[in-house]
């Protein structure tokens, strides 16, 4: 499954990553306003947070990560 997949795919999951990693700079007002998208997501850590594209990039790549399902066993 691609990044842009799984974001989509688990977007409730991935929105509780960003909040508990990211309060108080991002809100449940911020996420419930942006459409599931890796450089929508990606902007918002940025401007929020003051970091740059590739930093924020690095932090929705570590969430993914985080929240992607195991393969079988």
């Amino acid at each position: 499954m691609s990044t842009i997949d799984m974001l989509k795919e688990r977007w409730d999951d991935v929105r509780s990553a960003v909040k508990e990693r990211f309060s108080p700079k991002i809100t449940d007002d911020d996420l419930a306003n942006i459409v599931p998208d890796y450089d929508v997501l990606c902007d918002l850590i940025g401007s929020r947070c003051n970091v740059s594209k590739k930093k924020a990039e690095d932090e929705v790549r570590k969430i993914l990560d985080q929240i992607r399902p195991m393969g079988p066993s």
